[in-house]
């Protein structure tokens, strides 16, 4: 907010609360009710303290060369709390000495009104500069009347204002007025002026109170441009002293810097160009590849020359452009591929076709694919009935088995099943992760993975058969299956292969279903359903048609 603009209250005798004397960065100019934060610009610590003038309350965050996650006992300096417990202007010390020869921004999250004037370096807290008001200055080295020069002094102030000639001495001239509003007359209209202001204040309340609250999410935050220089052999502690302006990939286009801004929106802006074919290539790739298991070029991470060939260039080059003519709709281009006949084919493999594309590089056929972890445990879930298929709020805690457990396990454990939540909101932790999952080839949560490892190896096998997860599901199903109406053993079968598979048993699978159930029963000499139908489903979970797509 400028210097000289008003600041408005909530007191309908006293509409404007202040004028801006220095400029500050404000949350209240609108509404407090949309929410922020207010951000340096990245700069250097060259000193011990740092000093933050302010009014109003904040928590401060102060990002150590962009790293926005330190915290805890050894980092715990980097955040901050200001609270000037009324309405006046305070300096806040924080000690940055740790931080020297580091590069910084510092960012205030405000909690109610906050303003923010100025942000400076210094030993002690800094001294409040007054500078002499000119206008009082001429005022009294002139021989007018004290008392009419005042008036006439504050007359012209509120003459600018209300021009739009505003500035440090007129909003410091009018807010002594503000403050000391006893000691001038009454205008005859200024009830009328206070109902006015009433309703305005009414009629934003009802506004205000329509503005929905803050959804709060990871996200980019643009900062100040910043360039960076060149890393000897890698090492942060031998950095070039000449830096390297920021600009585009030099291999792919002509290098230009920002004009403004760190420079990602100009970098987003070159990357969706419809000159550059390079991100929606990319784009259109990985989703072919997450569809058939193989993407047009197999090494999804590496479309460059060190990279595999497309198998089909043709094709990628007509869905990249298709993305980019479809304003970037992955929905859209999810559709256009599993409509296609290419994915609609059959796995069963043409010994004519075979010949000539052994590897099925050239897809004559649809491949086989084992699905994912993730799919495989909402599967047994979904199956079984116990699933809840509710989105977004907080997941459950991974359930941390003893074996898992160590000196750095949290108190506690979730359930084993998750709630039935989707494995999507189940808690990660890096420490304690899931050994179904990572029996069935779910990335280690460490960095990003384009192409997932597709392997078959026993211990996946064993998990199906061992694993009291999926025991657990064996017997919600069964009862399921039990409460569903049916008391027949045949068409206890065929409902679970319905739901297992999509489809009728076959009639030797019917048949060796039936026998294994009536053979079940006879071993354990009980006429219950119950467990015979639990190893049934638990049999039928084991099934590969269960965790491959044919």
């Amino acid at each position: 907010m400028k210097a000289g603009s008003p600041v408005f209250g909530n007191d309908p005798n006293r509409p404007i609360r202040e004028f801006n004397e220095n400029g500050a960065a404000r949350n209240d100019e609108l509404s407090t009710r949309f929410s922020g934060l207010i951000r340096t610009r990245t700069f250097g610590v060259n000193g011990d303290m740092l000093w933050y003038r302010y009014k109003g309350k904040a928590d401060v965050f102060m990002a150590v060369n962009s790293h926005r996650q330190v915290a805890g006992p050894l980092h715990g300096i980097v955040r901050q709390k200001l609270d000037s417990k009324g309405d006046e202007w305070k300096w806040h010390g924080h000690r940055v000495r740790d931080y020297i020869g580091f590069r910084v921004h510092v960012e205030f999250t405000p909690r109610g009104d906050f303003a923010l004037e100025r942000v400076q370096f210094g030993g002690s807290e800094p001294p409040v500069i007054r500078p002499v008001n000119s206008r009082l200055a001429k005022l009294l080295e002139s021989d007018t009347g004290l008392a009419k020069g005042l008036a006439g002094v504050f007359v012209s102030a509120a003459s600018d204002q209300a021009s739009g000639k505003i500035g440090r001495e007129t909003a410091q001239l009018l807010n002594w007025v503000i403050r000391h509003d006893n000691l001038l007359e009454r205008p005859a209209d200024l009830g009328q002026a206070a109902a006015g202001f009433a309703a305005y204040l009414k009629q934003r309340s009802d506004i205000e109170k329509s503005i929905p609250g803050a959804s709060w999410a990871l996200t980019l935050l643009d900062g100040s441009g910043e360039d960076e220089p060149i890393l000897v052999r890698g090492n942060h502690k031998s950095p070039e002293t000449k830096l390297v302006p920021r600009s585009f990939l030099e291999a792919l286009a002509k290098r230009e810097a920002p004009s403004r801004g760190s420079g990602r929106m100009a970098l987003a802006r070159r990357m969706v160009d419809p000159a550059n074919p390079f991100v929606s290539r990319v784009v259109v790739n990985r989703i072919w590849h997450h569809l058939f298991g193989r993407g047009i070029v197999e090494t999804v991470d590496n479309l460059g020359a060190t990279g595999k060939a497309p198998t089909h260039p043709d094709l990628l080059d007509f869905l990249a452009s298709q993305l980019m003519d479809r304003d970037w709709s992955l929905k859209d281009m999810i559709r256009q591929v599993v409509l296609s006949s290419t994915y609609r084919q059959s796995s069963k493999p043409n010994m004519a076709s075979a010949k000539v594309d052994p590897n099925n590089y050239l897809l004559h056929r649809m491949p086989i694919r084992r699905l994912q972890g993730e799919v495989i445990r909402d599967q047994l879930l979904a199956v079984s009935g116990r699933i809840d298929k509710r989105q977004f709020g907080k997941g459950p805690m991974v359930h941390i088995t003893p074996f898992m457990r160590n000196n750095r396990s949290p108190g506690g454990s979730g359930p084993m099943d998750g709630d039935g939540r989707r494995s999507i909101y189940v808690e990660v932790r890096r420490n304690h992760l899931e050994p179904m999952l990572m029996a069935f080839d779910k990335p280690t949560p460490f960095s990003t993975i384009g192409k997932r490892v597709v392997s078959n190896s026993p211990a996946q096998p064993l998990i199906m058969l061992n694993n009291p997860f999926v025991h657990e599901q064996a017997s919600i199903w069964a009862d399921a299956l039990l409460n569903s109406g049916t008391s027949a053993t045949g068409e206890l079968v065929n409902l679970a292969y319905q739901q297992a598979f999509g489809r009728d048993p076959e009639p030797w699978e019917a048949e060796a279903a039936v026998g294994f159930i009536e053979a079940q029963k006879k071993e354990t000499g009980n006429d219950s359903l119950k467990q015979p139908l639990t190893d049934l489903c638990h049999t039928l979970f084991n099934v590969k048609e269960f965790v491959f797509v044919n």
